[in-house]
């Protein structure tokens, strides 16, 4: 099932490179991936969905990655974010780089 043409192709490739994963963590994956698309899909509050989907990153970076990579990690998510947002035109010039 594909997102509609405002999202990214990345994204809708990696929500079903996540379906098609064969692991024990599959189904809260997939639970998580389908939640997302059903979110858009219903367009669910978008300040709200964002605010979730941030709240499991960080959470995800606790719980899942070795504290001395923690930093790394989530400098690297910020980062990909910017740079996500800045390729859709979202920041003007006079706004600050990306850490």
């Amino acid at each position: 099932m594909s997102l509609s043409p405002k999202t990214f192709t990345a994204l809708d490739a990696m929500l079903d490179s996540v379906e098609r994963t064969t692991s024990a963590t599959l189904n809260a994956t997939q639970a998580v991936s389908n939640a997302v698309k059903q979110a858009v899909q219903e367009k669910a509050d978008p300040h709200i969905l964002a605010g979730a989907l941030v709240e499991g990153i960080a959470m995800t970076i606790l719980a899942g990655i070795p504290e001395d990579s923690r930093r790394s990690v989530a400098n690297d998510l910020l980062v990909l974010l910017y740079t996500r947002l800045e390729s859709l035109s979202i920041f003007d010039e006079t706004e600050h780089r990306a850490p």
